[in-house]
């Protein structure tokens, strides 16, 4: 089981980042890749939802748990991904974030 997981985190890690990880199939998504050994870093604009999604896989999995506050429809989204993931190591990404335009559709 454990060369299982070494052989995924060697392909797909050692860090995924997830889009939309605080709920719903995000959250989803950053619980299956953490049973499996990768470490996660969660971005989403529900700041009460991403801590306590975060909390949670730090302590139900034995991987490092990032969490990254920030609504993706803004411009300056992409510089500070950037800045907030330098120096990680990201194989998987998984972009689970909806966009629900105000209005009626």
């Amino acid at each position: 089981m454990a060369r299982a997981k070494d052989a995924f985190v060697h392909q797909y890690g050692p860090w995924a980042l997830i889009a939309g990880g605080a709920e719903g199939l995000g959250l989803a998504f950053a619980e299956a890749l953490a049973a499996q050994g990768l470490s996660v870093f969660l971005i989403d604009k529900q700041k009460e939802a991403l801590a306590k999604s975060v909390a949670m896989l730090a302590e139900k999995y034995p991987v490092s748990v990032r969490g990254l506050e920030l609504d993706l429809s803004k411009h300056e989204a992409l510089s500070l991904i950037e800045k907030e993931t330098q120096g990680f190591e990201i194989g998987t990404l998984v972009y689970s974030a909806a966009f629900v335009p105000r209005g009626d559709f």
